[in-house]
């Protein structure tokens, strides 16, 4: 999920994707599954902005991925310890690219705060 198209809100996995009202971080990099080399997903990131176009160059769809990175100034993760250090690695590196706009910061500058995790009213956190 994008607000203002300048922040996304992400997280590890779908239910706490549901839960932030975002998307995983899988889905809004469009990176799928991340298997693949950096060079491969950013390949297939930026193939995919070329078809969310008709031919009057009107959007038809919401942003693609490629869009997504080129909008984007700042991506929050909830649960990212969650995620693979190697996919981390490879978003980071899509992050860095040349013609995504925080290409400025070389990398992710993370911003790790963790919450306690939350309880009911009336009951007990061991």
């Amino acid at each position: 999920m994008s607000i203002g198209e300048e922040l996304a809100v992400t997280a590890a996995t779908g239910i706490a994707s549901i839960n932030i009202g975002g998307k995983t971080l899988h889905s809004w990099a469009g990176v799928g599954l991340g298997q693949e080399e950096t060079k491969d997903l950013l390949l297939d990131i930026v193939s995919s902005s070329k078809r969310r176009r008709s031919r009057d160059g009107k959007r038809k769809r919401p942003l693609s991925p490629w869009e997504r990175w080129k909008t984007v100034r700042t991506l929050i993760v909830d649960e990212i310890s969650m995620i693979d250090g190697t996919l981390l690695d490879k978003t980071s590196s899509l992050a860095s690219c040349e013609n995504a706009n925080i290409y400025r910061l070389g990398a992710f500058s993370a911003l790790r705060r963790f919450l306690p995790a939350t309880s009911r009213p009336g009951t007990r956190r061991e």
